[in-house]
């Protein structure tokens, strides 16, 4: 099955960087609550009324510590100032310890020690409503300072509330002195409602905002510049890209005049113009926004400057966007050397974006070590730079769990992805789409790794949460991917109600020749497949492979997988000349895609193995069977689930030859890894128990298959109840054994069990109904009786024709048995016709050479014989013995059963010397297989085929 991980990511979101840069500019744009405490201000100039001048020589030192690099020595200063205004007694400076407060609280900000800070500023705040007022202009700045923690913190509620209280002071009583900190205030309070994602009350603050700086203080540019570009990036958050390209165009009108340092201004609102201009898919003015930007930043700063990363990764996601990842791969590249030669703060966001983009690169290239080295660093300077960007690094943990699900790492990608949800979950709202992509990822995970069941739990949860959305695309993925789980599951009918459904929502979205709805038709048509409905997978298969075929060319990997797809379902109609050229195609195609060493080379050669078994063609299917168990145990590990995928066709094989040990050392390998990877009460371990029953009967140790059934048995009971139709497959096992223990009355009174189980659950004409009743006449033929004729007979046949057609060779089978009934009852003309048409019917299937016909030859030689026609007998007899030796490639116990039945033909007909020898071949192959002591009845005998099975 093709990949089910996204390929390609996509752009990894950058709004937190956004707000980050707008938290730091709205902080710089509060003259008189941070650049005043940062300020170099001699203290002994002319002081204001009210202020210390020991406290304003304290802070300006203290300030001047902190520019210097100095933090330890800086916060001594601060507490010193906080000391000395405590102590103050004049009446006209009692506000200076709150103004000293006030100082260290943004310094303890800067020194990202949040909760210190709340505390000192809520301190300040309380201090100033003490002793000036809650309606003074400092207590509002206090609040607005306590905003701005707030918003630091992502506690946006807390934020809302102080800027509120102060701007409805300023609204109060809106004197000329205090609109610079009412549009200030509005700013943080645009931010604080826009991370709520209140996006209509935070345009109005934005808008407040941008009215009273442009009557108050018009030559701000700066200030005006960013509230419009604030005003943009809203804008952008609701969809509504022209009013945000004219809130850009207004922004840089405002920064053009800027000179100087200032001019930096002006390059950070052109990057915003370009990332809009790129969603666009406007690349040519992106890019020329862009690249005039980093003409700034190098002309103002330096070619080498760390400003100049930002610059350089937006062109990069320009040429990304186009499709010229190359191109791209060279701007992120040299953002990283930049950033690399001056690892400033202030370029650490961008350069880790860079590395996002860089290793999003390296797992296109499957360079998966390096990609997952490039997004643990990018990750590591993300945590220590922006630890409060939760939606960028919920970006790069998801891709790093995808990078680990890439290499099989299983717990790494698990923990990265639910890491991932987490941060989405804080950031979004759990019900964001967001979230839902990466409960279906680590669904996927979980199914890659051959845990089916874990992943049906996140797969669920996408599909419950994007059912909350207007996206019918994303949903429709989500419904396919839980569907394609069920069926794995075996939950047939909930998969196929799944995948009709997204096949529905594409079909009526998309073109009808697009690939998304290939690959609805594509799972349709497996679970059709695997419930047997051959004949209804074939259109949607065939539908599917044109799609693609035309969308991709012939060297695709889906291409390939609905090609090995249509082989499956013809093959199960029996038409494996059609099949077989498919098979080969689709397994040329892998190899030279993918690689001789793929699992998906191993699953098509898996399905080449279980065709040529079908066909009897044992040495082909033997010599192929090998490498797909080498391909798994190399590409995924020697306990990989999948590895079962290769055992138990290989095992079959050696059962079937009669290679009874190897094919125990099989079986109970394909045991280990199910009770490693599920557990010892899974039921798939109840189907190792079931293989291991069966090759025991076939050796003829029954007892040591009454141990096994004992185990199966005590997880199935555990598992399912009484009456539950999935205990069928076990409970037949079980009776088959019974049979041969002699125990037929049990035997019998479980199968008919399993039957009336099977009429109250299923419709009367559905497989499992027929198998069960082919079950039942196969117990009777065992026991030398027919019983109901048209019962266990005629109406099975009749099921079989209905499902799967007339000329499929699970008729043939069907008629097999049949013949066997006519010959029973006395009526041997009827039986030659049944065999006939058995007979043409294989030989449609499987050509006239196949060693699929030996049974069929067989079985007639052995009426013709009963009839007296020795010579067609014999005929018959030696064209089977030459198709068994064909097809086995050694001898096998089949092959010494025809050996017995012509002994006993020549012995008739007096060539006793000839039916020695023959007989000698045939004990001597007996005793190899099955020791001298457990060797069956040397007596003519039909080859029957057993019932088929569900799927």
């Amino acid at each position: 099955m093709p990949n089910r991980f996204p390929v390609e990511l996509g752009i990894m979101p950058a709004i937190r960087t956004i707000s980050e840069f707008l938290l730091a500019l709205f902080l710089s744009a509060m003259p008189m609550v941070v650049h005043a405490q940062t300020g170099t201000s001699s203290a002994a100039q002319s002081l204001p009324p009210g202020i210390n001048a020991q406290v304003e020589a304290l802070l300006q030192q203290s300030a001047r510590l902190e520019s210097a690099g100095k933090p330890a020595d800086a916060e001594v200063g601060y507490r010193t100032a906080v000391a000395v205004a405590e102590s103050i007694i004049d009446p006209r400076e009692k506000a200076e310890l709150a103004r000293a407060l006030v100082w260290q609280a943004y310094f303890l900000s800067r020194q990202k020690r949040h909760d210190e800070a709340w505390a000192v500023g809520e301190r300040a705040l309380h201090r100033y409503e003490q002793v000036v007022g809650p309606q003074d202009p400092r207590t509002a700045k206090a609040h607005v300072m306590l905003g701005a923690f707030a918003n630091s913190t992502r506690n946006f509620q807390k934020a809302e509330a102080h800027l509120r209280i102060a701007l409805d002071e300023y609204d109060r009583d809106p004197a000329e002195g205090r609109r610079v900190e009412a549009g200030t205030a509005a700013l943080n309070l645009a931010f604080a409602l826009r991370s709520q994602r209140r996006f209509d009350e935070a345009e109005q603050a934005l808008k407040k905002a941008i009215d009273i700086r442009e009557r108050t203080t018009p030559r701000d540019q700066v200030g005006i510049a960013n509230a419009y570009q604030s005003l943009a990036i809203n804008s952008i958050a609701q969809g509504r890209t022209a009013d945000a390209a004219a809130a850009y165009e207004a922004a840089i009108k405002a920064a053009e005049n800027l000179r100087g340092p200032q001019i930096a201004v002006l390059a950070t609102m052109l990057l915003g113009q370009a990332g809009l201009l790129r969603s666009q898919q406007h690349f040519g003015e992106a890019r020329s926004a862009a690249e005039r930007a980093l003409s700034l930043r190098e002309n103002l700063l330096e070619t080498d400057h760390p400003a100049v990363v930002s610059a350089l990764v937006e062109l990069g996601r320009i040429a990304l966007a186009q499709g010229d990842r190359a191109g791209a791969d060279t701007q992120f590249s040299s953002a990283l050397q930049t950033y690399h030669r001056h690892p400033v703060q202030e370029s650490a966001v961008a350069a880790s974006m860079a590395s996002y983009q860089l290793t999003a690169s390296l797992r296109l290239e499957r360079r998966f070590p390096e990609a997952e080295k490039m997004i643990r660093d990018s990750i590591a300077l993300r945590e220590t730079v922006s630890p409060g960007d939760e939606t960028s690094l919920a970006a790069s943990y998801q891709l790093l769990a995808l990078v680990c699900a890439d290499q099989r790492k299983l717990a790494e990608a698990e923990t990265a992805f639910r890491k991932a949800i987490d941060l989405y979950s804080r950031a979004l709202g759990p019900d964001r789409p967001e979230v839902a992509y990466l409960y279906q990822w680590l669904g996927d995970a979980y199914f890659a790794a051959g845990r089916y069941r874990d992943s049906e739990a996140p797969l669920r949860t996408a599909v419950g949460i994007l059912s909350k959305h207007d996206d019918v695309l994303a949903l429709a993925t989500a419904q396919i991917h839980l569907a394609v789980t069920y069926r794995y599951l075996r939950r047939f009918e909930e998969s196929e109600a799944l995948v009709r459904q997204g096949l529905m929502a594409r079909e009526q979205k998309l073109p009808a020749d697009h690939p998304f709805v290939a690959d609805a038709l594509f799972n349709l048509g497996a679970v059709l497949r695997w419930q047997n409905r051959n004949a209804e997978a074939e259109p949607l298969l065939r539908r599917s492979l044109a799609i693609r075929l035309k969308a991709y060319g012939p060297d695709n990997q889906h291409v390939l997988a609905d090609m090995n797809a249509l082989a499956l379902a013809l093959d199960g109609m029996g038409r494996s000349t059609e099949a077989e050229p498919l098979f080969r195609q689709a397994l040329e195609g892998r190899v030279k895609l993918l690689g001789a060493v793929h699992e998906e080379v191993a699953d098509t050669l898996v399905s080449m193995v279980w065709s040529l078994r079908r066909q009897g063609r044992f040495a082909e299917a033997a010599e192929l069977a090998e490498r797909p168990l080498e391909i798994y145990r190399k590409s995924l590990g020697p306990d990989h689930p999948f590895n079962i995928r290769a055992l138990l066709p290989l095992a079959t094989i050696h059962q079937e030859r009669g290679e009874f040990d190897e094919a125990e050392r099989l079986f109970r390998d394909a045991l280990r890894i199910r009770i490693s990877v599920y557990g010892a009460n899974d039921i798939s371990v109840a189907d190792s128990y079931a293989d291991l029953v069966r090759l025991s009967v076939a050796r003829r140790q029954f007892e040591e298959g009454a141990g096994y059934a004992s185990k199966m048995l005590a997880v199935v009971e555990q598992k399912f109840g009484a009456d539950d139709p999935r205990i069928i497959p076990a409970m037949t096992v079980y009776a088959e054994l019974q049979t041969f223990l002699d125990k037929l009355d049990a035997a019998e009174q479980l199968l008919r069990r399993m039957l009336a189980i099977c009429e109250r659950t299923y419709a009367p004409d559905s497989l499992a109904v027929g198998i069960a009743l082919s079950n039942m006449a196969y117990l009777y033929r065992l026991r030398g009786k027919y019983g109901d004729v048209g019962q266990y007979y005629e109406r099975p046949l009749a099921i079989y024709r209905k499902i799967f057609g007339d000329r499929h060779p699970v008729v043939a089978n069907s008629l097999n048995w049949l013949a066997q009934l006519r010959i029973g009852l006395g009526h041997p003309e009827e039986a030659e016709a049944l065999y006939d048409e058995a007979a043409s019917i294989l030989v449609e299937a499987y050509g006239a050479d196949s060693p699929a016909l030996s049974g069929a030859l067989n079985n007639k030689a052995l009426l013709l014989k009963q009839l007296g026609r020795h010579q067609e007998a014999e005929k018959d007899y030696r064209k089977a013995i030459e198709l068994l030796r064909k097809g086995s490639g050694k001898p096998t116990p089949s092959l010494a059963l025809v050996l017995v039945n012509l002994a006993i033909l020549c012995e008739t007909t007096g060539r006793d010397a000839e039916a020695a020898a023959l007989m000698k071949e045939a004990i001597g192959i007996y005793e190899q297989s099955y020791g001298p002591d457990r060797m069956p009845p040397l007596v003519p005998g039909p080859m029957l085929p057993p019932p088929p099975e569900r799927t």
